[in-house]
């Protein structure tokens, strides 16, 4: 295992702010001012919660395939992870147009 860049940006600051995020999120959604409750940050809580999933869905992939530390009875496993980002990532990608459309219908 080298430190590196890489992997403090990948294994230590990436999911620290994805928790960081989170709480966002997490403040957003609780609040109760009713402008939060609007189409807008319905699709901006569903944006960070396909990012945050992205990146938890990433984070055994990248270390298998960096690190070959897991055995080939978990080859399938993480692959399934794999997939999983791509999903999520096509979500965070619908979901931000979603976020933008309501932005041009409201004007």
């Amino acid at each position: 295992f080298t430190i590196n860049m890489d992997t403090v940006y990948q294994y230590i600051i990436e999911p620290a702010l994805s928790a960081c995020y989170a709480l966002l999120l997490v403040a957003i959604a609780r609040s109760p001012n009713n402008e939060l409750k609007s189409a807008y940050y319905t699709f901006f809580l569903a944006v960070g919660i396909a990012g945050i999933a992205n990146i938890v869905a990433l984070l055994p992939f990248k270390a298998s395939m960096q690190y070959k530390i897991l055995s080939k009875r978990w080859e399938y496993p993480v692959l399934l992870f794999e997939y999983g980002s791509h999903i999520f990532g096509t979500t965070h990608t619908f979901a931000k147009f979603a976020t933008i459309f309501t932005r041009v219908i409201a004007i």
